[in-house]
């Protein structure tokens, strides 16, 4: 099935436009077994036409819009062209066999952090837990499945290599380090309680470590082991600090990281910065112009082959005499090669980019840019028919899946009917119903979808927003938001509907009829659960927390969930507190009965009930801001900077 890949809006690409021309960027979109057709598509939209990189997946759930898939990368290795490993954020590991991408098991939610082989049937990979809570885990692969095969209690692992297999070292936090000998992990001192970034050996008699003090601050730690004892190493350049290191020899190694170039001003942004040692001495710094771009990862085949990467699209080769810059989007976070045409880069929010000797091709784009682009609601009327919004710097931003390809649409902030989105409902697709504020300062408005054009149905001057949306037939509709305001639709009419309240914010409204519907209601913290029976509203029950989302599932059987941990249940006579039985943090719910109920959060937060208990579904590092679906087989959820997942 065709996928889109997720670009940003219009702003956003006209600065990447900007930074290629001045950079001279050698970038042409990459879709596998269709090498050098560019992609089409309009510019200045969110959701361009379907590419050929398919979504993976991954515990039932495939990458819809974005291919491979969207979470955090930081780590890569491979044994050969065809055998490549990346890991990233929520315990993403992809593997690439030569022709597609594949994302096996990994058994964690740990952000893995680093990852690292011997041969094609000995990868090592390491991480750090999602929370500040647990310990560090190492993973073993066999050749055939990934398994945990040593946690650390309370430390955190962030990279690893090694000189063979019975010679690994891996690093972390607070000077943590540990090694294998080929028959079991231990850990061994050292002399240094600050951070370790990067591992590099060339043999058992050869280690380097580097890092830098917890603290902020540009002071880098440099160890080096000569096979009997750790000692630490004179940093090249008082100004730097480091986050990688790599090298072919002891006589060959370089650490890639960033620098204050201005020690004048501490607050400066650091530029990226790069050094060779020989054996005897440091070599001319690679010290990029600008500000903001650390380099967070060096790589490379041989002495005159070498590749650092960083943030603000950094990517630097070394050809034994020079380097030279390339500027590709993205902020990446780990480079690896397996000769000089076989070159790949990987990074924050699933940025992947290949080298192929020639030119560098993007495999999978950046998410749009936090403050450019924000994704908004989801709605799901069938496996072919979905819908999700999402709110850019010039327009909002539309997507409608037909069962085969997801088609972008745009309301432009100069359209009448343009509408800053907050949520979406409705019977079909030519019955679709968006809430949210309007173009005027202060103006909730509501906006109807007729299958054709967007128009405004409604506008109520002085409040900020309609926030939620819910129905029980097409002429039965109610409308949340702001200041108190409740709004009913009948099929002829709009009828605002008196609440006794002008402070409470009202974020959702569920129901599974029209004499059975629930409104959530919140004064900063303060809860307020209310009810209609057909007849009239009343306040049900009365707590603290902040409810963002409601499903209803029966008459006895509703769940509400929101911020600062808030998740109660209502069992046809009262509602509880159940916030210990979730294992995350979830403010978006939906479900398709009592025994099947989705709820998405903040950094990744994916959890599932299966009429039982809750339990954890690693599976991307973005917010979850919606879900939506039509039945157990047909599930939609929707990330903050637009990425799309499908269940089953």
């Amino acid at each position: 099935m065709p996928r889109t890949l997720a670009l940003a809006v219009a702003l956003a690409v006209f600065f990447v436009a900007a930074v290629f021309a001045a950079c001279g960027g050698d970038v042409v979109p990459f879709f596998p077994g269709d090498e050098g057709n560019p992609a089409g598509g309009d510019a200045g939209a969110v959701f361009p036409p379907d590419g050929d990189v398919p979504g993976v997946s991954r515990n039932g759930w495939t990458w819809s819009n974005v291919g491979p898939q969207a979470s955090d990368l930081f780590g890569a290795w491979g044994s050969a062209p065809d055998d490549v490993w990346f890991v990233g954020a929520a315990g993403t590991i992809l593997h690439w066999d030569g022709h597609a991408f594949a994302a096996p098991d990994s058994g964690t939610d740990q952000e893995l952090r680093g990852v690292w082989g011997s041969a094609p049937n000995d990868v090592w990979a390491v991480g750090r837990p999602t929370y500040a809570v647990g310990g560090a885990v190492i993973l073993h692969y066999d050749g055939a499945t990934w398994s945990v095969a040593k946690t650390v209690p309370s430390s955190e692992l962030y990279a690893v290599w090694g000189s063979g297999p019975k010679d690994v070292w891996a690093v972390g936090a607070k000077g943590l380090a540990v090694h294998y000998d080929g028959t079991a992990w231990s850990e061994v001192p050292m002399d240094t309680t600050d951070d370790l970034d990067g591992v590099f050996t060339s043999g058992p008699d050869d280690v380097w470590a580097v890092g830098s003090p917890a603290s902020l601050g540009f002071s880098a730690t440099l160890l080096h082991y000569d096979g009997s004892t750790w000692a630490h190493v004179v940093a090249p350049d008082g100004r730097a600090s480091f986050s990688k290191v790599w090298g072919t020899s002891s006589k060959d190694v370089w650490l890639a990281g960033q620098a204050q170039i201005d020690t004048a001003q501490p607050g400066d942004d650091p530029s990226g910065y790069a050094i060779h040692w020989d054996g005897s001495g440091w070599g001319t710094p690679l010290l990029l112009p600008s500000y903001s771009t650390p380099l967070r990862a060096v790589f490379g085949s041989s002495p005159s082959d070498v590749h650092a990467v960083g943030s603000a699209g950094a990517i630097e080769s070394w050809n034994g005499s020079a380097w030279s810059a390339h500027a590709l989007p993205g902020d990446y976070e780990a480079v690896w090669e397996s000769g000089p045409s076989d070159v790949w880069a990987v990074g924050l929010g699933g940025v992947m980019a290949h080298f192929d000797g020639a030119a560098w091709t993007q495999i999978a784009p950046p998410p749009p840019p936090r403050g450019f682009y924000a994704a908004a609601a989801i709605w799901s009327n069938g496996p072919s028919d979905a819908w999700v919004a999402g709110n850019g710097a010039l327009a909002a931003e539309l997507l409608h899946y037909d069962g085969q390809k997801w088609v972008p649409s745009t309301i432009a902030a100069t359209s009448p009917a343009y509408l800053w989105f907050y949520g979406l409902w409705g019977t079909s697709s030519s019955d679709l119903w968006g809430v949210g504020s309007g173009p005027a300062p202060n103006s909730a408005r509501i906006a109807h979808y007729d299958g054709s054009a967007w128009s405004v149905a409604y506008d109520l001057p002085g409040n900020y927003a309609f926030m939620g949306v819910w129905g029980a037939s097409a002429d039965d509709v109610w409308f949340s938001g702001d200041d108190g305001v409740l709004v009913h639709w009948d099929g002829v009419h709009m009828t605002e509907v008196p609440l006794g309240t002008t402070s409470d914010q009202l974020f959702a409204v569920r129901g599974t009829s029209s004499s059975d519907v629930w409104l959530a209601g919140n004064t900063n913290l303060d809860l307020t659960m209310r009810h209609y029976d057909g007849q009239n509203w009343s306040v049900a029950y009365t707590g603290s927390g902040m409810v963002t989302s409601l499903y209803v599932a029966a008459a006895n059987d509703a769940w509400a969930v929101g911020w600062e941990g808030t998740a109660l249940h209502y069992d046809g006579t009262t509602w509880s507190d159940v916030s210990k039985s979730l294992p995350r943090e979830v403010g978006a719910i939906w479900g398709s009965g009592a025994s099947d109920v989705w709820a998405g959060g903040w950094f990744g937060a994916v959890v599932h009930y299966d009429g039982s208990a809750w339990s954890s579904v690693p599976l991307t590092s973005d917010d979850v801001v919606g879900i939506a679906g039509s039945g157990p087989s047909d599930v939609w959820m929707l990330t903050k900077s637009g990425a799309i997942l499908h269940h089953p």
